[in-house]
C-alpha cells in the first residue's frame, strides 16, 4: 500500500491557482507602487485608507489560493474528482468504523470508478449533532478526507 501519486488534473488546478496567487501579487504591489507615486507632498488619509482597503482584500484573496493549493496537495486528487469520489463511497467496502459525539471515521476500500484505481480512503463525516455546537455548524452532514492511497493490482 503506497500514497496515492498526485493526478494530472490536480497538478493542473495547482498551477492554475499557482498562477492565480501570482498576478494577485503584482497587483498588490502596483497598487502600493500607485500609492507612493500619487502621493505628493501631502499626507491624506484616505488615500492611505482606501489603498490598505484594496491591498487587504488582495490578500485575502492570496491566502484563499494559497489554502486551496495546501488542500489539492495534501490530497493529491482535484476537487472535481474529490466530489467524484465522495459520491461514490458508499460502493467502497467498509474495513473499519469507529464513532465519537460529533462525527464518525471510517476506512473503506475497493475500486474506484472516479480515479479508476483501487484504493484506501480514511475519511470523517461530521453528524447532525454538530449544528447544535456553537461555530461548527456548517460542518454538518461533511466529509473531511484524511487519507488516500493505492492498493497494490
Amino acid at each position: 500500500m503506497e500514497i496515492m501519486e498526485r493526478t494530472k488534473e490536480c497538478k493542473e488546478e495547482i498551477e492554475k491557482y499557482q498562477a492565480e496567487r501570482d498576478s494577485l501579487r503584482k497587483q498588490a504591489e502596483e497598487t502600493r507602487e500607485n500609492y507612493y507615486k500619487n502621493k505628493g507632498e501631502k499626507y491624506e488619509k484616505w488615500k492611505w485608507d482606501n489603498m490598505l482597503r484594496r491591498e487587504r482584500a488582495i490578500y485575502t484573496k492570496i491566502q484563499y489560493r494559497d489554502e486551496k493549493i495546501s488542500d489539492l496537495e495534501g490530497d493529491n486528487i482535484s476537487n472535481k474528482e474529490k466530489r467524484a469520489l465522495i459520491k461514490e463511497i458508499y460502493n467502497l467496502k467498509q474495513v473499519e468504523y469507529d464513532r465519537s459525539l460529533g462525527c464518525r471515521d471510517y476506512i473503506r476500500e475497493g475500486f474506484s470508478k472516479a480515479l479508476g484505481k483501487k484504493i484506501r480512503i480514511k475519511y470523517t463525516k461530521f453528524t447532525s449533532f454538530m449544528r447544535n455546537v456553537k461555530g461548527c455548524r456548517s460542518l454538518a452532514g461533511q466529509y473531511d478526507i484524511i487519507e488516500i492511497k493505492e492498493l497494490a493490482k
